[in-house]
């Protein structure tokens, strides 16, 4: 049955897919599923498309169409792969509209960019619905369509009577992170409500993502930023305290909204008071952000922190500035020659393809990215990130998360080491709307870098190392063997491998290849056990 319903799809659904599709199918056929980057929402879009069209067919309905709105044109060219590989569908019924490229919007299937979908999706869709064609609408990062501009897309909506949406309207919006300002004024009417929830502790636990592992690292300013910060932080409290007493309203504020009040204050107020204090507040809160984004630590740490990390681990590196983000391919390009590439925005598409095709076939193993890597790029398995600066927004640090999340098939653990401002107004947690979910399912550490000394600092480990290091003493080991588990102590310092069971600790020790990898294993047993309290 299974495999008539599912028609020529070829991927195997996991068990929550099926779950979702049946709630999505006795919903009518319309809800947004909030689900954790490389869990599998294009192959459960793709089971909607095959089981609807076979509901369909089989009820002798006139065709299905396909309506899919994507934000970005890369993300439109991965939607043609999957619905050509996994789906079986002939390039003759797949159509793409966006920039100077359109084709016919006649075809079974249309991918949409959304800069070019605003003034048209509507109305191809609206035409569809009056020849009495069934339309299915999937809104792919369906978080960007809240926007006045971008929710043009669903200005259809009110031109199709509620009784025929059951049966000629079907919607699917797809996001890990679908909360937006506009949630409920914009995205639930068209797309319907959240029906799904998939996180990350859902997937870790069924094995869909990669196990993976945080390393909140801090750093410090130099004596010269701290001062600057001080200074704007000073300035910017009293313009803030002298516009909020004239805008009380303010107060109350999330920070989403508060900025965009901010915005519409300084170009929109009738006083000219209030318009310059609002400028000045976004001109020091932008020029305080962007002193936090090009603190001197944050290169020195990255530089120092491949040093230690393994030759052969391919690293996923995000920063906030382009120019920061060349300035760190360059210092790198000396430490690794010809390992290291660079993805961004002021790059060609030639060229940044060209970077992707390298990383993915391992010619190059460091990459060196800005936003233009955030969300939706389907990265080739990556076993390290490295957030160099990141905004305040929990969506950017999620989707980042994302990009090394894929189920590579490597047992090894993924890790992302976040560096953080100590003295700033920077979050010092990566993930702390969910790291109470987190705790005790996956390592969440916490480590410090000593600019001065060059030197990372990782107290709860250290004291575990020491532990270890008296226990080697206490039974009067050589100098020999003392000296390679010190080696190793601090070759596992800037890892997760003591998070290890005592089982599979012992199953690495077995199957090591060599000496010295079977000593490594041998000296994270001994922390392991230190860690149990059951040094002996």
């Amino acid at each position: 049955m299974a495999i008539d319903v599912y028609g020529q799809l070829k991927k195997q659904l996991f068990p929550w897919q099926e779950e979702c599709l049946d709630i999505w199918f006795r919903k009518q056929g319309k809800g947004i599923i909030n689900v954790v980057t490389g869990a599998g929402k294009t192959v459960l879009a793709l089971g909607v498309i095959a089981r609807l069209d076979y509901v369909l067919s089989a009820e002798q309905a006139p065709a299905l169409k396909i309506k899919i709105v994507v934000p970005k044109v890369f993300l439109a060219h991965q939607w043609v792969q999957s619905l050509q590989e996994d789906l079986a569908v002939s390039k003759e019924d797949i159509g793409i509209y966006s920039g100077m490229h359109k084709d016919p919007p006649t075809r079974k299937y249309m991918i949409y960019v959304v800069n070019s979908a605003r003034y048209t999706l509507s109305q191809h869709i609206l035409q569809d619905y009056q020849k009495g064609n069934p339309v299915l609408l999937i809104a792919d990062e369906c978080h960007h369509y809240s926007s006045p501009e971008n929710s043009r897309i669903f200005n259809f909506i009110t031109q199709i009577p509620t009784k025929d949406q059951t049966t000629h309207y079907y919607a699917l919006g797809l996001s890990a992170t679908p909360e937006t300002a506009a949630f409920n004024e914009k995205l639930v009417p068209a797309l319907g409500p959240e029906l799904f929830k998939y996180g990350f502790v859902d997937a870790l636990n069924a094995n869909i993502i990669s196990s993976f592992a945080i390393f909140n690292l801090k750093l410090k300013f130099t004596p010269y930023e701290e001062q600057q910060y001080l200074d704007l932080s000073e300035q910017l409290t009293r313009a803030l305290e002298a516009l909020i007493h004239h805008c009380p309203f303010l107060k109350g504020l999330n920070r989403t909204r508060f900025f965009a009040s901010l915005e519409q204050l300084a170009q929109e107020s009738e006083k000219a008071s209030i318009a310059s204090l609002a400028r000045t507040v976004l001109t020091l809160s932008i020029r305080r952000r962007d002193l936090v984004y090009r603190a001197e630590s944050r290169i020195s740490c990255v530089q120092n922190l491949l040093i230690q990390l393994p030759s052969i681990a391919k690293v996923l590196i995000f920063s906030e500035r382009i120019d920061v983000a060349d300035r760190i391919y360059n210092e790198l390009q000396l430490q690794f020659p010809k390992q290291v590439g660079r993805y961004h925005s002021k790059m060609d598409a030639r060229s940044r393809n060209n970077i992707l095709r390298n990383y993915q076939d391992g010619q190059i193993r460091i990459l060196v990215s800005c936003r233009a890597l955030d969300e939706g790029l389907n990265v080739p398995a990556t076993d390290i990130g490295i957030i160099v600066s990141s905004t305040s927004s929990n969506r950017q640090r999620i989707q980042r998360l994302g990009r090394i999340l894929r189920q590579s098939g490597k047992k090894q653990t993924a890790r992302l080491y976040y560096l953080y401002i100590d003295s700033s107004n920077e979050e010092q947690d990566l993930l702390s709307d969910i790291s109470h979910d987190l705790s005790g399912v996956i390592p969440i550490l916490d480590l410090e870098y000593n600019q001065d000394t060059q030197t990372f600092i990782h107290s709860a480990y250290q004291n575990l190392a020491n532990r270890v290091l008296a226990y080697t003493q206490l039974k009067d080991w050589s100098q020999e063997i003392i000296a390679e588990i010190t080696r190793n102590l601090e070759r596992g310092k800037l890892g997760c491998d003591w998070w290890l069971s005592n089982q599979d600790c012992r199953l690495k020790i077995q199957n090591a290849s060599s000496r010295t990898e079977r000593n490594y294993w041998v000296s994270m047993l001994l922390l392991i056990q230190a860690s149990h309290g059951r040094l002996a």
